[in-house]
């Protein structure tokens, strides 16, 4: 397994700070209202951010992180590969659920190519 998909997916989650942006922006602009909803998808996207970082830098944190976001991701949508959905503005798919059900494949696909990369690096980094 190579680095590079360790990269790519730091690179995806960094992706996330536009949706951060967006939703200070609307909660600055008065458009949304400050509520516990609001203030979760905050800090969790903030996290996830974090994460991208981390997992950039090949930091073992980033794994960890990666590790623990994957069931929120996957309860509330916050999927990496949401920035696909454009596609679906191009091509419009009438059945949201399959469209919805190959995003969280794809998430599923990420975390076990994270989990292989992480136990090459553990491996090679004994002695």
């Amino acid at each position: 397994m190579s680095k590079n998909w360790i990269v790519f997916f730091g690179f995806i989650d960094i992706l996330k700070i536009e949706k951060l942006i967006s939703i200070i922006t609307k909660l600055i602009n008065g458009r949304i209202v400050l509520n516990y909803l609001n203030v979760f998808g905050i800090l969790f996207t903030s996290l996830i951010v974090l994460t991208g970082f981390f997992l950039i830098k090949n930091k073992r944190i980033g794994f960890i992180l990666s590790y623990a976001e994957f069931p929120i991701r996957l309860l509330f949508s916050f999927l990496s590969f949401n920035f696909l959905l454009w596609i679906n503005k191009i091509i419009v798919f009438d059945n949201m659920i399959i469209w919805t059900l190959f995003l969280t494949f794809l998430e599923i696909a990420r975390l076990i190519i994270t989990i292989l990369i992480h136990k090459q690096q553990i491996k090679n980094a004994r002695p």
